[in-house]
């Protein structure tokens, strides 16, 4: 899992620190919520946390259930939800 994160922080600083936007970011959850493998708020293909992985642009679904659509400008302090 660390491995994972690691991966997903790189690509996250690479892509210019993109968020999902908030209408992104409720169809992933709620596709999540009604997934067959989301046990706990998590995936438990990738084991993720859908609740964090859920605001980043750039990550997918392992099962292919995501778009990678509806993105919003990388965050400027202060003016951003923070994931946490």
């Amino acid at each position: 899992m660390i491995h994972s994160i690691v991966t997903s922080a790189t690509r996250f600083i690479v892509g210019g620190g993109r968020l999902a936007s908030s209408a992104s970011r409720q169809t992933r959850l709620a596709t999540c919520h009604g997934c067959e493998i989301f046990s706990a708020g998590r995936c438990q293909s990738c084991g993720c946390f859908v609740a964090i992985k859920s605001w980043l642009a750039h990550e997918t679904c392992p099962l292919g259930k995501w778009d990678l659509q509806q993105l919003t400008p990388p965050a400027t302090e202060g003016t951003e939800e923070s994931p946490v």
